[in-house]
């Protein structure tokens, strides 16, 4: 039979291991948090390709600057019309380049000098 001492040793251990789980299971959710977070607060890059007329724009960014709906932005990116930056696994992660939008809107601008 074991003494009391070893009793509350092993006692003093396995508390001690519950802890460690506990704590290293709730540094791990922290973590976990923290990188999403970050990812959904991280703004796009003002410089290098993004740049100059190349800012990406959501769905919905292009739709409100084209005054049309999100699904018709999407129709013309499942046709072709539209080119789409996949950011992600989803929809909600697909971005529009300024320049390809305002390319689509040049090439569908008639009568009206385009230059300007």
């Amino acid at each position: 039979m074991p003494t009391r001492e070893e009793c509350l040793t092993a006692l003093a251990d396995y508390i001690l291991e519950v802890f460690e789980e506990s704590a290293a299971a709730a540094a791990r959710r922290a973590v976990t948090k923290a990188q999403s977070e970050l990812r959904r607060d991280v703004p796009l890059p003002t410089t290098g390709p993004t740049s100059a007329g190349n800012a990406l724009l959501k769905i919905s960014e292009a739709a409100e600057r084209m005054g049309v709906s999100r699904h018709w932005i999407y129709r013309r990116i499942e046709s072709g019309e539209i080119p789409v930056v996949e950011l992600g696994d989803s929809r909600k992660n697909q971005r529009i380049r300024e320049s390809d939008l305002d390319s689509f809107i040049a090439a569908r601008t008639y009568g009206a000098d385009r230059s300007s």
